[in-house]
């Protein structure tokens, strides 16, 4: 038999699969850093967006804000509309300051009707005319505050923020404020660690106006330093004619491109910039230093292939010494192989027989085999079923457990109601001490003025009668010099204003005493109507002297029921509508009776609910508000109070009509009545309306 030399048939492919692995690990490896590299920048540029997006947002929020400001500051006004040029700069230019200092506004501008600037802020004594931008142009055309990106005249890049300045419902002219976006820029550098340069188009500048304003004191912006373009802006400290290098690397590159300037590895993406008008003025180039990215991986890549030859080289020695030995033994133990197979052929035929063997056991373990596959599907159904059981277990301990928390919600609420209740009945006792004693006091007031009146009358009959020429003469001088007269004609009107102002005092001190009365453990018959008036007397104030109640009162019976409960629904349902209504409106209460059943329906003129929330509006902490206005938890609290009461809660909406919420009680609801179904059913007239203007 030949002999074999395993030095050569191993390590010889083996050395070439090494030489191949390390050359595709390295290849690999750059590939892998190419796109990490492009991923990365794609990733800074995301952010980049999200971030200037953010910042841009925040910005015209603030100038909003501040523009609204100012527009209703009356000295603004008085100033605009008396054309008072001196004090609008001298108000304006503080104001200016103060945004300056708060909210980083750099420009502040005031423009009459026509668009033409009456006075710059932040530069009051430059009375050169303005150019009409897009944001102001579109504000003229809509009239709404309007923002954008605008190119100044000298090539500097402002956020600006149009707002049309209307007093009485006449526009009276413009408020325009400007922040520059090299302060936006600033901060995204500090936050993503990503130098930014805008470069702008020639062809929208004035070489006399950028030379004017920039050559005095800034080294990298120079006119002639690029041929189409200048460099507006750029967070790199580095000379002119770097950031001119890095500009012409990226100018025909559209994807991520590295380039080495001046021994340090930038990584460049190039974006059109885009102003307001949707016009293309220039480009923003993004560019990250990954010179010690680039040289960390370039370093991690020659340890790597470093280390690997070195383990290449010691497992070839290691191979080629056991190789060595190896082929040897192998030699020897060729020989004693023949030997063995001869001794094997002769086993064959006993190995023959004991296949047929194990084929036969074979067949039975199959046997056994899909006896077990039996039992394991019987099995399975079993626990799918109870499966299926424990999942019905757990929906009813959640329905259970939201079922607790909507109880431990109505119960704080009722706690904090109580608390309120006792401290207005404290606060009722309080006052009506008081107002007692001022109203007996102006009885005996209104006595002692009549008093007064009678000893005048004699006084004067007395001078009259006995009195000589000068006496009468003097008395009627110092009757009219006092005023006598006048007093005495005026102090019963004072006192009929202080009796019916304490009377009004004491109106809302016993609808206080009413709204907060204490729950008692049994039912009490209640006039429902004076549930409603107390209520309206507590939330007078909310009205805002805008809101009209008109009060449609039938003939209802009293009825068993929790009085404070039924207080906090109306309570409810009255703020709800009067925060429905924005500015001014009406609040129409209507109540009548209908086949033993108590209507009461509150109908407000303010925005409406849509028709796909009414299905939650009745969920705990659920609210159509913004945030921070209400807790969500009104109309739950509604909806549990006259569903203890046996009774229901009817919603019709019309979003910008407005809405009604109908109450629906049954006479005696200690008879448990059946519910009405169906629509709910017309008020009939049955009295006339009664009107409340507040």
């Amino acid at each position: 038999m030949e002999k074999y030399n395993l030095q050569k048939l191993v390590l010889i492919p083996l050395s070439l699969t090494f030489l191949v692995l390390i050359t595709a690990f390295v290849l690999t490896s750059y590939h892998i850093s190419q796109l990490d590299e492009t991923t990365f920048m794609e990733g800074r540029y995301h952010q980049f967006r999200s971030i200037f997006s953010g910042l841009s947002a925040r910005d015209s929020k603030a100038m909003l804000s501040a523009a609204e400001i100012i527009a209703d500051r009356v000295r603004f006004q008085e100033a605009v509309r008396n054309k008072d040029i001196d004090t609008l700069k001298k108000h304006a230019h503080q104001a200016f300051l103060q945004l300056q200092r708060t909210l980083q506004i750099d420009q502040l501008y005031f423009r009459d009707q026509q668009g033409n600037i009456l006075i710059r802020a932040y530069r009051p004594d430059d009375m050169s005319p303005g150019k009409i931008r897009v944001s102001l142009q579109r504000a003229m055309e809509t009239g709404v505050p309007t923002s954008g990106l605008e190119l100044g005249k000298v090539g500097i890049l402002a956020q600006r923020l149009v707002y049309p300045w209307v007093i009485e419902g006449e526009t009276v002219g413009y408020i325009e404020l400007g922040t520059e976006i090299m302060t936006i820029i600033r901060q995204i550098k500090e936050i993503s660690n990503v130098d930014i340069m805008i470069i702008i188009d020639k062809r929208h500048l004035d070489q006399q106006d950028w030379e004017a304003e920039f050559k005095p004191h800034t080294r990298q912006k120079d006119w002639n330093l690029l041929a189409n373009s200048v460099i507006s802006e750029s967070t790199l400290n580095l000379p002119a004619n770097d950031l001119a290098a890095i500009y012409e690397a990226a100018t025909n590159v559209r994807n991520q491109r590295a380039e080495n300037i001046n021994g340090n590895l930038y990584r460049l993406s190039r974006f059109p910039l885009i102003d307001a008008g949707q016009n293309q003025i220039g480009s923003l180039l993004m560019v990250v230093d990954v010179t010690e990215r680039t040289h960390l991986f370039r370093t991690f890549m020659l340890r790597i292939v470093g280390f690997s030859l070195l383990i290449s080289l010691a497992l070839f020695i290691f191979a080629f010494n056991i190789l060595g030995r190896a082929g040897r033994q192998l030699n020897t133990s060729t020989d004693q192989l023949l030997e063995q197979s001869r001794h094997l052929e002769k086993s064959n035929s006993q190995l023959t027989e004991e296949i047929r063997e194990r084929e036969k056991v074979q067949q039975q373990l199959q046997q056994f085999s899909e006896y077990l596959e039996d039992r394991v599907i019987e099995r399975t159904s079993e626990l799918a079923k109870k499966n299926r059981e424990l999942e019905a277990s757990r929906k009813s301990l959640v329905a259970a457990y939201h079922e607790l928390k909507e109880q431990q919600a109505t119960i704080l609420h009722q706690d904090k109601m109580a608390c309120i209740g006792q401290l207005a009945a404290g606060i009722a006792h309080d006052i009506n001490n008081p107002v007692g004693f001022i109203s007996h006091n102006l009885t005996i007031f209104d006595r002692y003025v009549q008093r007064l009146n009678q000893f005048f009358a004699l006084q004067l009959d007395l001078i009259q009668r006995r009195g000589d020429s000068e006496l009468i003469a003097a008395y009627q001088k110092g009757r009219h010099d006092f005023q006598i007269d006048t007093m005495l004609t005026e102090l019963p009107n004072m006192l009929t204003e202080c009796r019916d102002g304490t009377t009004r005092v004491s109106q809302t001190v016993e609808s206080l005493r009413i709204f907060s009365r204490q729950e008692r453990p049994l039912h009490e018959l209640t006039d429902l109507h004076q549930c409603i008036d107390s209520t309206l007397a507590i939330i007078r104030h909310e009205l805002r002297g805008k809101i009209r109640i008109v009060k449609n009162y039938g003939d209802l019976p009293l009825r068993y029921c929790y009085a404070s409960q039924i207080n906090q629904v109306f309570l409810n349902l009255l703020i709800n509508a009067l925060q429905a209504i924005e500015d001014s409106g009406t609040i129409t209460i209507n109540t009548w009776t209908e086949d033993e059943y108590i209507y009461i329906a509150v109908n407000d003129t303010g925005s409406g609910i849509p028709a796909e929330k009414i299905k939650k509006i009745f969920e705990p902490f659920y609210t159509t508000k913004e945030i921070g206005v209400g807790t969500g938890l009104g109309l739950s609290i509604v909806y549990e109070i006259v569903t203890r009461h046996h009774g229901r809660v009817d919603v019709a909406s019309k979003v910008g009509i407005g809405t009604t919420f109908t109450l629906i009680l049954p006479f005696d609801e200690r008879k448990t009545p059946r519910l009405p179904q169906g629509d709910t059913p017309v008020r009939p007239n049955n009295s006339a309306p009664r009107e409340t203007n507040s």
